[in-house]
């Protein structure tokens, strides 16, 4: 019996596709600060409230669960006010737990800045210099 040469397989040598909660938190970054700060965004600006309705009417979340990450009820409860992460997190994976983690630390960063801004008195914008100005 004669046997032939087995096939040739070359080995795929390219680095695998990195699928890493670190990837995705880089990548995600800035949507994870949008949707932190749903609770603070203006009604009355157009793009901010687009983005609102994006998030809280639209597929936004659903849009993050459909990739695998059950973040949905744990963002809602942060709009809502909670700010202890295993209440967050209780029934996720740890990769959404880490999401979940992420989006809370933009909250607390952009509470903190806000009560820092209050603590001052307030924004000083142009509005209100000219509306002082004219008193």
């Amino acid at each position: 019996l004669r046997r032939s040469a087995p096939a040739y397989n070359p080995v795929d040598r390219s680095a695998p596709e990195d699928h890493s909660i670190e990837k995705v938190l880089n990548e995600m970054d800035d949507t994870l600060q949008l949707i932190a700060a749903m609770p603070y965004l203006d009604e009355d600006d157009e793009q901010q409230r687009a983005i609102k309705v994006h998030f809280e009417q639209g597929s936004g979340l659903d849009d993050l669960d459909a990739q695998g990450y059950t973040v949905k009820a744990g963002v809602i409860q942060m709009w809502q006010g909670e700010r202890d992460l295993n209440t967050l997190i209780k029934g996720v994976n740890a990769d959404s737990a880490i999401i979940l983690q992420r989006i809370l630390l933009h909250a607390l960063d952009i509470e903190k800045q806000l009560n820092e801004i209050i603590a001052k008195g307030g924004v000083d914008d142009d509005e209100d210099a000219a509306d002082a100005q004219s008193k």
